[in-house]
Formats: structure tokens, C-alpha cells, sequence
């Protein structure tokens, strides 16, 4: 039995305040059916807080093979302490884009965008600085989402 929610990462800045943090509330058809997203449907909540402006929302559409995704090009960057990861909850919705750069030694920069609901222009672009230090354990939520999850091509039961 999976346990719900679950952290799916956390990505914290190096100030104290900042970060962006996902959770995952719901698994859709979890082991029987795949999404064509890769993994499976997922719904879940997110936090971010950056500079002033905070966001705390429920309404986050995803997949667990989009956050396969996404660790696999984190755990890129975080080995050669270079290149970009990209997460993009849902093209079609598109919720939460989050582009995490490593730009010099292990310093990283992320941008990003929100929008609760894609009817209303109610966006939060936002961003902030973090470090090597602090990607690791996203790195290590994300792999608990994996080991539960598998790959982008779901649970082989």
C-alpha cells in the first residue's frame, strides 16, 4: 500500500526562504494503467516561495514518468555540477514549469512559472539561487517517487 501524499521533491533556496516543493496527493490507475505522459496520472499540491510572493496550491497535474524525467536531467546536472534539468508538470494544463540551471561550481540558478488554473492570466514567474547542496535531496525524493513508481514506463507488474 502507497502512502499519500508523499513528497515528490524539494528544492530549497540558499537564502532560507526560497523553494519550490511538490507533493503528490493521488496516483491514477496505479499499478493497472500507464498515462501517455509516461508513469502515471498524478494530482497533487505545490508550494513555492520566492522573494515576497508565496503559492500554496492544490491543483498540480502531472505524471510520475514526467518526474522520472526530471530526475534523471537533475542527477545529470548534480554529477558534472553543469547543464540544465527542465520540469514541466503538464503540457497541456501547463501548471508548473521549472528550469533549474547549474551555472558555475555547483551554483544554480531556477526560473519558473505558475498558473493555477490555465482559464485565469493569474501567472507567478519567479525564481531564485540555490547550490549542489540543496539539489541533493530532491534528488533523493525523486528516487522514492521512482522506487515506488519505476520509470517513465510505469510499474511492470
Amino acid at each position: 500500500m502507497i502512502e499519500l501524499p508523499m513528497r515528490a521533491f524539494c528544492l530549497d533556496g540558499v537564502n532560507g526562504s526560497d523553494k519550490i516543493e511538490m507533493t503528490i496527493d493521488h496516483v491514477f490507475d496505479f499499478p493497472e494503467q500507464t498515462s501517455f505522459r509516461g508513469g502515471y496520472d498524478l494530482f497533487g499540491d505545490i508550494i513555492i516561495r520566492a522573494g515576497g510572493y508565496t503559492v500554496h496550491s492544490s491543483n498540480i497535474t502531472s505524471s510520475t514518468g514526467r518526474l522520472h524525467d526530471f530526475l534523471v536531467s537533475l542527477t545529470h546536472c548534480y554529477n558534472l555540477l553543469s547543464g540544465v534539468a527542465r520540469f514541466e508538470s503538464c503540457p497541456y494544463e501547463r501548471n508548473l514549469e521549472l528550469t533549474l540551471t547549474m551555472v558555475d561550481l555547483g551554483h544554480t540558478v531556477i526560473d519558473g512559472y505558475f498558473r493555477e488554473n490555465f482559464m485565469f492570466p493569474n501567472d507567478l514567474i519567479f525564481g531564485f539561487h540555490t547550490d549542489q547542496t540543496y539539489i541533493l535531496r530532491a534528488i533523493s525524493d525523486l528516487k522514492q517517487v521512482e522506487k515506488l513508481f519505476d520509470d517513465n514506463k510505469g510499474k511492470q507488474i
